[in-house]
């Protein structure tokens, strides 16, 4: 009997560890992103801008080309 009520409160402590653990990893999470959450937004804006930039560019030369193929159309 006695042995019994020792394992259940090791069985016990041992879940409000493991809840206690869980609470601490989930808090420093959710403080780890937000402190990146700037970071994070601002490489996604990074990201987005060169893939515009790289966009104009494809567009400018493609552009460029049909200019090219109308004027020699043309003559």
């Amino acid at each position: 009997m006695y042995k019994q009520m020792q394992e259940q409160t090791q069985q016990q402590t041992q879940e409000i560890q493991n809840a206690a653990i869980q609470k601490e990893a989930k808090t420093y999470l959710e403080k780890f992103i937000q402190s990146n959450e700037q970071a994070i937004w601002g490489g996604l804006v990074a990201v987005a801008v060169v893939v515009f930039a790289s966009l104009k560019k494809i567009l400018n030369a493609w552009t460029d080309k049909k200019v090219e193929e109308i004027k020699e159309g043309e003559e």
